[in-house]
């Protein structure tokens, strides 16, 4: 039989048609590029902060700063059930879809973290994800020996240890882990959360009550590759911008991967060391970071306070390894607790991560130090 063309054509359509309606090898849509979380633990005094932020995030979840990722958001406040939305992005900014209400309960506890991270990455799967955890924080130190300290929280009165939220974290790992919380950017923090993200962001000092300026952050959280840079210095360039009491905020990027050489070069300068010189530091000649008390701090620049202790070779190897491990840094001349109290020295030496320097006056602080990894890998190590 001769066939016409026009047979020919509908001959070759169907039989494309076959292969491609059997064929297996039909690629699946990509999966968004990055999921990110905002889990706002705000059940205690900074309540009435979370209404502006939310209104932050949707202002900057525009279609182009969301970039095909997942924006959700934990929002746990006073009186109010906790809540999961998803920002969906629009033209000109986002609206808040709510996923799914929680029971009350702690929002710092370590079971609550997991579970919502886990439905969050369950429900919207991506090729990595960001974390940002929103509350009060004094970093490392111990929950609640006074009423100014609580490691991460608080929840009503229950607060979460940083070495429980490690526990939390390391079952997951972020591109990021960010904390809008005061308090958070020691080494200590940071090596206890080595092992869960890239990068951590974080501030020495303290963080100003209205947090992150979401509507500027949202950008660069959601770059091809997390622009982590560009997530910190949008905090930073927010408030230097500003005047008085606002003009003030630290942050650094630790690049996390280098957080074990930067041990190994405080190793050899703190392991040799009695409490009695380790005591004999003149304090007063190190540039504190934090204003939880009128007399005692304990949480110090950690290059002003190394400079104190090391010898030349030792410093020198531990300067290297700082700054390998401190990706990006930037802090005001003042912060918020320094300008509130004339007696407080400026900041002039800022390396971007602080310390904890022992102390014969508090002996309990240094007792809680004993639990911390950074401890057991620096001072006591070998025993």
């Amino acid at each position: 039989m001769i066939m016409t063309p026009i047979y020919k054509l509908l001959l070759v359509a169907l039989c494309l048609l076959g292969v491609i309606s059997c064929s297996d090898d039909v690629p699946e849509p990509a999966a968004p590029a990055r999921t990110v979380l905002v889990y706002m633990a705000g059940d205690n005094s900074l309540a009435h902060y979370i209404g502006g932020n939310l209104k932050a995030i949707e202002r900057g979840c525009s279609i182009e700063n969301l970039n095909g990722g997942n924006l959700l958001v934990y929002s746990d406040s006073i009186n109010e059930a906790p809540r999961l939305y998803k920002i969906e992005p629009g033209k000109n900014g986002g609206k808040r879809v709510l996923v799914k209400e929680y029971p009350e309960g702690n929002s710092v506890s370590p079971q609550t973290i997991r579970d919502v991270i886990r439905d969050v990455s369950e429900a919207y799967p991506a090729e990595s994800m960001g974390l940002v955890l929103w509350s009060h924080g004094t970093g490392w130190l111990p929950a609640n020996p006074s009423s100014y300290m609580r490691s991460f929280g608080p929840d009503g009165n229950d607060y979460i240890e940083i070495m429980e939220l490690a526990q939390v974290l390391n079952d997951f790992h972020f591109d990021f882990l960010a904390f809008d919380a005061c308090y958070m950017g020691s080494v200590e923090v940071a090596y206890e959360l080595r092992n869960c993200a890239d990068y951590l962001i974080a501030s020495a000092t303290e963080v100003m009550g209205a947090g992150f300026p979401y509507d500027l952050m949202i950008r660069p959280m959601f770059s091809s590759t997390a622009d982590v840079r560009g997530i910190a210095e949008a905090f930073y360039t927010y408030y230097n911008n500003m005047s008085g009491l606002m003009r003030s905020a630290s942050i650094a990027v630790v690049k996390n991967d280098e957080l074990s050489g930067l041990a190994d070069a405080c190793r050899p300068i703190f392991s040799t060391l009695s409490d009695e010189e380790l005591w004999a530091v003149p304090l007063a000649e190190v540039q504190p970071l934090e204003y939880f008390f009128q007399k005692t701090h304990c949480l110090y620049d950690m290059d002003d306070y190394i400079q104190h202790l090391a010898e030349p070779n030792d410093y020198t190897q531990f300067r290297d390894a700082l700054d390998r491990s401190v990706f990006y840094k930037a802090c005001t001349p003042q912060n918020y607790f320094v300008q509130a109290d004339p007696n407080q020295q400026d900041i002039n030496t800022f390396c971007g991560l602080s310390v904890y320097a022992p102390q014969e006056t508090i002996p309990a602080m240094n007792a809680w130090y004993h639990n911390l990894a950074w401890w057991k890998a620096v001072y006591n190590a070998g025993e």
